[in-house]
């Protein structure tokens, strides 16, 4: 079974990335075997945790609104127009 990290498409992105190279010269078990063992150390090593916490994309709020101190968020429209 894969490491779990390998279920975030950046981090396993990154692995292949850097394995490519190997691809054609290492048998599918040894690629797969390798790209477990990286992710393990992407985990467990707290040097490169903090590195793959750096690399790693941030998630940015791409809606556009933004809610400022003070201000009320804006009423949810329901059903039929009404507001609640």
């Amino acid at each position: 079974m894969p490491h779990p990290l390998l279920d975030d498409p950046f981090v396993a992105a990154e692995i292949d990335r850097a394995l490519a190279v190997y691809a054609s010269r290492l048998p599918t078990a040894d690629l797969a075997w390798a790209r477990d063992q990286l992710a393990a150390l992407l985990a467990d090593n707290p040097e490169a945790r903090e590195l793959l916490a750096a690399a790693h994309p941030r998630q940015v709020d791409e809606s556009g609104e933004r809610l400022r101190p003070g201000i009320a968020a804006p009423a949810v429209v329901g059903e039929r127009g009404k507001t609640g």
